[in-house]
């Protein structure tokens, strides 16, 4: 009967299981699907499956020790990944204000929540310093994936990325120092706190700094074969995060992230594949993580909120942030604006739900009464910032003029001569122009004419993150190599979508006419259909050149037409701003739209090139 009953209870776990991962690969496409923030969906599916209709019950199937486990080395993946996206290059970049936020910053807001906590709900400073801890947290989770839609200006969108991933182990450093010191201890002495967070931080950062020099040391030598650097990294970066916990209790998540900053700007072959899996594997453990607590929480625990615990969650939102961000960045180089953005951005995340989570669950187990509303509280603070701040993300960029330029920039990879002309032409209007190449020396001309340039593997660079492409929205390849002009617009058309990628075909009759490979991303221009990179480079040498025409109300699309019939219309830049490529056009270029064509040198010469 009792082996009966074991086995009863394994399967509802593995149903459980399979019902979370389930519910959260539905949540992760809703959201890929209507641009919404995963976090929504999934708390929304964790309430529905768990509280409100009881299919899911994580406590009583998994127990909360085996669920805080699974919880708390999510969260370290999670942050070790976000950890490996931070580039020193982009730090130097905000140093100033950076530092401000990350020290005077955090300080600040921490007093102003642990100030309100106590004045409005009337709490002790222990039970206040918790919610301090957790609160002054943001979401990196929540706030990278806005900032690609946002098309917000690089400079802020660093500040809030940096600022979500460093802010997010401190955070819990802070909450599981107050919580080991002040509420458990009964120790408010400034000696005893200041004593327990410098020993986290010396634990984490010796710890960090000895795992990373010793697996640099393995990969270099080639101690490790490649089909195990993957598996192996992954179980150092959970077994640094337990062993800094044993040592020092709360030191696990600094640890991760200090450990991801140190290999996420090494020069390590594997970190293209690394952060293809660490992504993979983070997206697994948002979904599972945040469905596992929502549906580990009791219905009647919200019951408790009073109209005192609405006025503390209001100004967390919306005001205490703020405020300190303000406060913090006085005196740096940083505009108001920018300031105000930051301020008024704060979307909190997983890491305080997992945390939260972790002590409400502690404090209940110690008999700390108050402990039940912990949890509710700042689970509606996540809620609030994560549906308010969603929103008003866009209008704020606008309104605050941050928006970067329009996304209306070409990327070109090729470094033929008549390349540097089409792409000095754009620049001159105005289109922001980047042209790439694996060799420096080929790039040399483009840098002279003063065109920004790309020197790398640029597909490498791309899946690795490396390269900034929030500036472009079109590709052109036209390399000397069909075959990789034709890869590098299937790996960017993820990212610019399949319409804005194109490439120049090599030669009549090529192999792709043979198997009839799809043609959709052949740059075909207005009245050449046979344009091709051959014809291309004598046209070059016979003194081509291109040229833009503003087509107005005394000078029609149609009259240049006519007047221009050897030339080969490229492309349109609308009043707009937009770009629209000639085997694009859906109607004519209209009056004020400017037209860019290859033209020959004198207009007398009518002989095609053939």
């Amino acid at each position: 009967m009792l082996k009966l009953e074991k086995f009863k209870q394994r399967g509802y776990m593995l149903l459980s299981i399979g019902l979370i991962v389930f519910l959260g690969a539905i949540s992760q496409w809703s959201a890929w699907k209507t641009k919404i923030p995963v976090i929504i969906f999934l708390l929304a599916v964790g309430f529905l499956a768990g509280p409100l209709l009881g299919w899911l019950d994580p406590v009583e199937v998994m127990g909360q020790e085996v669920i805080f486990s699974i919880v708390e080395i999510s969260v370290a993946l999670i942050l070790f990944d976000g950890a490996m996206q931070l580039k020193f290059a982009e730090f130097k970049e905000v140093l100033s204000g950076l530092k401000r936020i990350l020290t005077l910053g955090v300080i600040i807001h921490f007093v102003l929540i642990v100030s309100a906590a106590q004045l409005i709900m009337d709490v002790s400073f222990g039970f206040a310093a918790l919610l301090g801890g957790i609160l002054i947290v943001t979401g990196p989770t929540v706030i990278i994936p806005a900032l690609r839609e946002a098309n917000m200006k690089q400079n802020v969108a660093r500040y809030l990325k940096w600022e979500g991933i460093l802010t997010d182990p401190v955070g819990a450093i802070v909450a599981v120092v107050a919580y080991d010191v002040i509420v458990l201890s009964n120790k408010t002495e400034a000696f005893d706190v200041f004593s327990a967070l410098m020993l986290i931080i010396f634990t984490s950062f010796v710890l960090s700094f000895i795992v990373s020099f010793v697996l640099k040391k393995s990969l270099t030598k080639g101690l490790i074969p490649e089909f195990l650097q993957i598996p192996l990294i992954t179980s150092l970066v959970i077994c640094s995060f337990v062993f800094s916990n044993q040592i020092q209790h709360g030191s696990g998540l600094l640890t991760v992230t200090i450990l991801g900053i140190l290999i996420g700007n090494s020069n390590m072959d594997v970190l293209i594949n690394l952060r293809s899996f660490k992504e993979d594997v983070t997206t697994m453990c948002i979904s599972f993580v945040f469905i596992l607590i929502t549906a580990s929480i009791p219905l009647e625990a919200f019951y408790r909120i009073r109209p005192s615990h609405l006025v503390f969650i209001f100004l967390v939102s919306f005001v205490l942030r703020t405020v300190a961000i303000l406060l913090s960045t006085v005196r740096t180089e940083m505009k108001f604006k920018e300031k105000l953005l930051i301020g008024l951005y704060g979307p909190r995340g997983i890491v305080a739900a997992s945390v939260a989570a972790v002590l409400s669950s502690e404090m209940l187990a110690e008999g700390i009464q108050v402990g039940e509303l912990f949890l509710p509280i700042v689970f509606l603070v996540i809620l609030t910032t994560v549906i308010s701040h969603g929103i008003l993300l866009k209008p704020l960029c606008k309104f605050l003029k941050l928006e970067a330029n329009d996304r209306n920039g070409i990327i070109f990879i090729g470094t033929m001569p008549w390349v540097g002309d089409l792409a000095l032409k754009l620049k001159e209007l105005g289109i922001p122009v980047l042209v790439t190449s694996a060799s420096w020396h080929k790039l040399a001309p483009f840098r002279k004419l003063g065109i920004n340039c790309h020197y790398g593997q640029i597909l490498n660079d791309l899946k690795s993150e490396s390269l900034d492409i929030n500036e472009y929205s079109y590709l052109i390849a036209m390399s000397e190599n069909d075959s990789f002009n034709l890869l590098a617009c299937e790996k960017f058309a993820p990212y610019l979508g399949h319409d804005n990628v194109y490439h120049l075909k090599q030669s009549r009759n090529f192999v792709h006419d043979q198997y009839k490979i799809d043609k959709r991303s052949y740059c075909v221009f207005v009245n050449n259909l046979e344009l091709r990179y051959e014809n291309l480079m004598k046209y070059y040498q016979y003194g081509w050149k291109f040229k833009d025409t503003k087509i107005t109300d005394a000078y029609s699309y149609q009259d240049f037409m006519n007047h221009n019939s050897n030339s080969i219309v490229c492309l349109c830049i609308r009043v707009s701003g937009e770009v629209v490529f000639g085997s694009s056009f859906i109607s004519p270029p209209q009056e004020g739209d400017v037209l860019i064509s290859f033209s020959p040198k004198l207009e007398k010469m009518k002989k095609r090139v053939a």
